[in-house]
């Protein structure tokens, strides 16, 4: 036979049950602040690119965020976290496949940040770029720039603000 709870024995019971959440949602608080945020800049906000890179026939990661590709399609400097919300992955670059290609989904993408399969809902977030061509004015490019690479005296490429890349096609 099962003994009653007494009076007494109910409010302890209540009392700890409310202390244990409490505790755990106080927990939860502190991990939450606790925990390193997906940052959309850097603490700098223009990040300067070695010319040099410019002229290597594949992308070059740049200061652990930022990918610099010149291409066929233009030069482009992309955001390297995967546009795919669920998953805080870099992606990264696949020379045999000539394509980014993220390792946690599993999504694929141009060279030129067009979204090419995936779970990602769009192609590769872009920052905007500031060049300085030999022998002439400063430019501001805010999608990419059809240039020639031997013609860029400076890249510098503004990590505050992000051009979202475009949303891929709804398929049937």
């Amino acid at each position: 036979m099962v003994k009653p709870v007494s009076r007494r024995e109910f409010l302890y019971l209540l009392w700890g049950g409310s202390a244990g959440v409490l505790a755990m949602g106080a927990c939860g608080i502190t991990a939450r602040i606790l925990s390193p945020q997906m940052r959309i800049g850097f603490d700098k906000e223009w990040v300067p690119v070695d010319t040099q890179t410019l002229l290597l026939r594949y992308p070059s990661l740049v200061a652990m965020r930022l990918w610099v590709s010149n291409g066929p399609s233009g030069l482009f400097a992309f955001y390297t976290w995967c546009p795919n919300k669920r998953d805080l992955t870099q992606y990264a670059w696949n020379n045999a496949n000539n394509r980014f290609e993220c390792p946690a989904c599993g999504s694929k993408f141009k060279p030129n940040g067009e979204w090419i399969e995936g779970p990602a809902p769009r192609g590769l977030d872009r920052h905007r770029m500031r060049l300085t061509l030999r022998g002439q004015s400063t430019i501001e490019v805010f999608e990419y720039a059809q240039v020639n690479p031997a013609n860029v005296e400076s890249l510098i490429v503004d990590t505050t603000r992000v051009v979202m890349g475009t949303r891929r096609p709804e398929t049937a």
